[in-house]
């Protein structure tokens, strides 16, 4: 029988090999010119780490005007980490997303003349630039991670996440958006500072100021954050936070009021509060079961979801909210007058309220108090125009900890604290204008056992495995060996 080789005709083979050869080299450059239209990456990883967020997407999808992203580095710079890789990704999505984006990346130690067309930035190799007509918005690289203190590094600080998509969807909100809410953090008694709740608003078309409560000009504010002050008020700024809120007459103003165990009494503060339906108690909240809480500290309770209106709006409602530290308070009245509150948030029903006095022989099934109880409320001041019908409100949210705005609570992928908070600010301020994109992390997941499944495993591993395979062994040993 003749070889197969044989039979074909050679000048038919040599063109079948030229035509194959065709074919490959047509469909390369298709897939080059495609490539060049449109992404071909796929995303494969759990968290969608390299593509942008729905909220990004329809940012994009809205955008009326040109945004140019210029990045003071060369593309090729961001090698090296998983987390530059990602944050490149990120960036290139953006002008393959929207034909009015423009990314560029630029040399800026080779191009001086960049930094010559904008002599009031402080620019820095590493920097991107993001702006809209005559808005600019400068971001540092620092801005597209968070960071957390390394264990064994002695107070070195390692990339915990990536927020490249938030920082960057951020800043192209606020330069091509018409006007920002301000909002200012209050100091002047004894409050709490916390600079990633500031960071936080920034990102999300806030303007932030500090105003010292008893003397600074509050007027042009859309929202005040008073954060577990430790000296009792005045009566003077009191009716400062009053005047606020009534707004002469027109209301749509609202305030933040975050609570802490350690606070003293606020005999005033407690006055005012009780006009809105707010009662704060003594002692610190801590939750018996240990799903509740966060590793297993007591006094760290992860609060449940009330509200629908205000949950609905999560990306993922089964994300909690921890509320470490937190002063319990309990709500005087739902109704009342032109005053409503309405619970956003509860500890749950095994949740209990340590006093503040109790001594180190305190059990839990001796609190006094026990949940469900208040977490985080809106307490709002509702009129209507008697011409028009038209609704006026001011709003008083209450949180039961301020230790929930500490930035490893607001910066942690796996807690809702963050962007709760802008919801409700949202829902209170009636805006819409935040873009909250949960930060991704791309370290690998760990795998949690407890001992009894451990345990097996390495028996399964260690001794039943490789006993079948022994077994297996002998068995084809001794059929070969007497077939």
């Amino acid at each position: 029988m003749k070889n197969r080789w044989q039979i074909l005709n050679k000048p038919l083979f040599l063109a079948l090999i030229a035509l194959m050869t065709l074919n490959l080299y047509l469909f390369n450059m298709a897939v080059l010119r495609l490539s060049n239209r449109h992404s071909l990456f796929v995303d494969l990883t759990a968290s969608r780490a390299y593509q942008l967020d729905e909220e990004s997407v329809a940012l994009l999808k809205s955008l009326e005007t040109p945004v140019h992203i210029d990045v003071l580095a060369t593309e090729d710079s961001f090698e090296g980490s998983p987390y530059l890789r990602q944050a490149r990704q990120i960036l290139n999505r953006y002008p393959a997303q929207s034909d009015l984006v423009s990314l560029a990346y630029i040399d800026y130690q080779k191009d001086p003349s960049f930094a010559a067309s904008y002599p009031d930035l402080s620019l820095s190799p590493g920097s991107i630039l993001v702006t809209s007509g005559d808005n600019q918005r400068l971001l540092t690289l620092n801005e597209l991670f968070n960071y957390t203190y390394s264990a064994a590094g002695q107070g070195g600080m390692t990339v915990a996440s990536s927020r490249a998509q938030e920082a960057i969807s951020s800043a192209i909100l606020q330069v091509t958006s018409g006007q920002k809410t301000r909002a200012a953090v209050l100091t002047g008694a004894g409050t709490a500072q916390m600079s990633a709740l500031s960071s936080l608003l920034l990102d999300n078309n806030y303007q932030v100021e500090q105003k010292n409560i008893a003397s600074g000009d509050l007027s042009g504010f859309d929202v005040l954050l008073l954060l577990a002050p430790t000296v009792d008020l005045s009566e003077d700024s009191l009716k400062r936070l009053d005047d606020f809120l009534y707004n002469e007459g027109r209301y749509g103003k609202a305030l933040v009021y975050a609570m802490d165990a350690s606070q003293p009494s606020l005999p005033k503060m407690e006055a005012f509060l009780a006009e809105w339906g707010i009662l704060p108690l003594d002692g610190a909240v801590f939750e018996t079961r240990q799903q509740m809480t966060y590793s297993m500290q007591p006094f760290y309770p992860i609060s449940e979801y009330r509200d629908e209106e205000i949950a609905g709006k999560l990306r993922d409602s089964s994300i909690p909210v921890l509320m470490p530290r937190a002063k319990p308070y309990s709500v005087l009245f739902t109704a009342r007058d032109r005053q409503q509150t309405r619970e956003l948030m509860a500890f749950s029903a095994t949740s209990g309220v340590r006093p503040g006095q109790a001594g180190s022989d305190f059990a839990p099934d001796k609190a006094a108090i026990r949940g469900p109880l208040p977490a985080m409320t809106l307490a709002s001041r509702v009129v209507r125009d008697k011409e028009t019908g038209q609704v006026f409100a001011s709003h008083l949210i209450i949180s039961a900890s301020t230790a929930m705005l500490d930035a490893q609570w607001l910066q942690n992928p796996q807690l809702n604290n963050g962007e709760y908070l802008l919801k409700t600010l949202g829902s209170a301020l009636d805006q819409n204008q935040g873009v909250v994109i949960r930060p991704v992390s791309l370290a690998s997941e760990a795998l949690s056992l407890n001992s009894g499944t451990a345990s097996l495993l390495g028996i399964l591993f260690v001794a039943v495995i490789p006993g079948l395979l022994l077994v297996a062994g002998i068995a084809v040993f001794l059929y070969r060996r007497f077939q």
